[in-house]
């Protein structure tokens, strides 16, 4: 992800939550499919996130805007 025009990594852990319109659907197909959700099945490209973290790790994930 950038910011500013710079670019920012974080780290994420099973304990980072993902937020915005969809996701709990999404998770649940993915969970009735016998799989978990990721970052990437549930964060798309060009999407707009507003990030909580500290030190680099994100505690929260907010899908601000999709991507079109």
């Amino acid at each position: 992800m950038t910011a500013e025009g710079k670019p920012m990594t974080f780290s994420v852990s099973p304990k980072t939550m993902v937020i915005g319109t969809g996701v709990g659907t999404k998770i649940r197909e993915l969970k009735e499919a016998g799989k978990g959700a990721t970052v990437p099945d549930l964060v798309g490209i060009n999407d707009e996130v507003i990030v909580t973290y500290q030190d680099k790790m994100a505690s929260e994930i907010r899908i601000a805007m999709k991507a079109r």
